[in-house]
């Protein structure tokens, strides 16, 4: 088998070591196995967004290092290959680049949904669902020319090449979606690889983006079916459920670890109809594509305005919206419109309050969850939960899903409302506690740091390199001495 992989997010924690993991166990099958490269080609990436010089060394000096790890000579090859006529229809297409951000969501180029794509990388790295296109233009610009020359360029590529399967990280960003979509319209398989659900497992996607609710719905199902033990399957599901009330560290960091047990807010009353609003970081799913798009509400601020809004002629009833503890370190453009929210109805907790996530669970009368793992976790704890944005296990009945505003509304005022059946909740559990492939290879310590064959990649440069950065960082300043220093540099750690 011909196994082609797109080496992108090198210097992203893990990501590098996983895709190495995959290429030996192809080779160790006798596959034939090769890497298209990035030769600090484009104008920006996700790891390098500035496309720095120092960055794209990094880049090249920890790729090439992971290479010389593999059993066999993998070969590496250049991801760009465009024409002239590609590069006019690039330049045409970015002259006529909106500046509104549902509009530059809406931009299609050929099978590509560019626009989504881009919008996806630059949320990542600005950490706000709704960035000012025009504010940040060079940002979406030059994303967006990376996209596109990356896109065209696998066009070519995999029509003259045929691998018989082409994997790539992640899937939704802009450097990595142009090659999903050229795969698609080529008609060649593609895997995506993402951490597992525990950091001791690597997951793969094969034709479907991690986030693509239908698809990780019928996973999560066909997952369930395929297990004949059912004792241990629900030893798994609990077991899920349970770490993740506990904190404890499996697939990602903590978001629990600083809140202090059994702590509710100042002047919590238990004779209230408390309702608990478990917010979500909109980074991740803001921009994957128009399923994602939540048909009750512009958004999180605007669903929770107006519920408090209309739920202000109910005294008895008081809401606390916990602000994911991931928007402490986010723009807080992200919460401002609902941290200057005044109602006497609501308590916003802010992300790094200590407040206790689950401890105010326990007191939650319902739960109202935008998009969180929170909202199968409320069933699985017996509490009536109730979805306003989407998620990836909405697909299951074990959480209400109103149509509307009103029909939300109604289930909150429904004094007979029961919790949901935990039927589909152990589902949902079980995938996210067993799902992945065990790592060969690549020896984990915790979720962002490990050793790839008993050694840690860095970045890794002979001394003759060395030499040569040395010279640049001392005539750096001189363009007719960088320039030449930097083209030296970079053809040394090609391949």
């Amino acid at each position: 088998m011909k196994v082609a992989f797109f080496s992108s997010h090198i210097l992203w924690d893990t990501h590098y070591e996983t895709e190495l993991e995959i290429m030996q166990r192809h080779l160790d099958a006798g596959d034939e196995v090769y890497q298209y490269v990035c030769n600090a080609e484009m104008t920006a990436c996700d790891i390098n967004p500035d496309h720095g010089f120092s960055r794209c060394v990094q880049c090249l000096a920890k790729r090439r290092h992971g290479r010389s790890r593999l059993s066999k000579e993998v070969q590496a090859m250049s991801y760009r290959q465009l024409s002239a006529a590609d590069i006019r229809r690039i330049d045409a297409f970015m002259a006529e680049l909106p500046m509104e951000l549902q509009a530059f969501k809406a931009l299609r180029f050929d099978h590509f949904d560019v626009g989504y794509a881009v919008v996806s990388s630059i949320v990542s790295q600005l950490e706000n669902p709704k960035p000012d296109v025009h504010a940040n233009r060079l940002l979406f610009e030059r994303f967006t020319r990376a996209a596109l020359e990356v896109y065209l360029s696998f066009m070519h590529r995999l029509q003259a090449d045929r691998p018989d399967r082409i994997y790539i990280f992640n899937g939704r960003l802009a450097q990595v979606k142009g090659v999903f979509r050229a795969a698609q319209a080529c008609g060649i398989p593609c895997h995506i690889h993402e951490r597992g659900n525990t950091f001791r497992l690597y997951g793969i996607f094969e034709d479907h983006l991690p986030h693509d609710i239908r698809r990780m719905g019928e996973k999560m199902e066909a997952f369930w079916n395929s297990g004949d033990d059912e004792a241990e399957k629900e030893r798994l599901a609990a077991f899920f459920f349970e770490n993740r009330r506990k904190g404890v560290l499996l697939s990602w960091k903590s978001f629990t670890d600083k809140q202090v047990k059994g702590l509710l807010p100042d002047g919590f009353d238990p004779e209230k109809k408390n309702i608990m609003i478990f917010n979500s970081s909109e980074f991740e799913f803001a921009s994957i594509g128009p399923e994602w798009d939540n048909t009750i509400y512009r958004d999180q601020n605007d669903g929770v305005t107006r519920i408090c809004a209309d739920m202000a002629a109910h005294p008895e009833y008081h809401f606390y919206l916990r602000l994911h503890p991931n928007l402490a370190t986010a723009d807080p453009a992200n919460y401002e419109k609902v941290r200057q929210l005044r109602a006497p109805n609501l308590t916003v907790i802010m992300p790094d309050a200590p407040i206790d996530s689950y401890h105010l669970l326990d007191a939650a009368w319902k739960v109202i969850t935008f998009g969180s793992t929170m909202g199968m976790e409320a069933t699985w704890w017996g509490k009536p939960s109730i979805m306003a944005g989407h998620c990836l296990y909405e697909r299951f009945d074990s959480i209400y899903k109103p149509k509307d505003h009103t029909e939300l509304l109604g289930m909150l005022l429904d004094p007979e409302l029961p919790p949901c059946d935990k039927a589909d909740a152990r589902k949902f559990g079980y995938f996210y506690a067993a799902y992945g492939h065990p790592y060969k290879y690549y020896e984990p310590i915790d979720y962002k740091s490990g050793t790839y064959r008993g050694v840690n990649l860095e970045p890794r440069m002979e001394s003759g390199e060395q030499q040569l950065m040395e010279r640049y960082w001392k005539y750096r300043r001189f363009p007719l001495l960088r320039k030449p220093l930097e083209r030296m540099i970079l053809r040394k750690l090609h391949g």
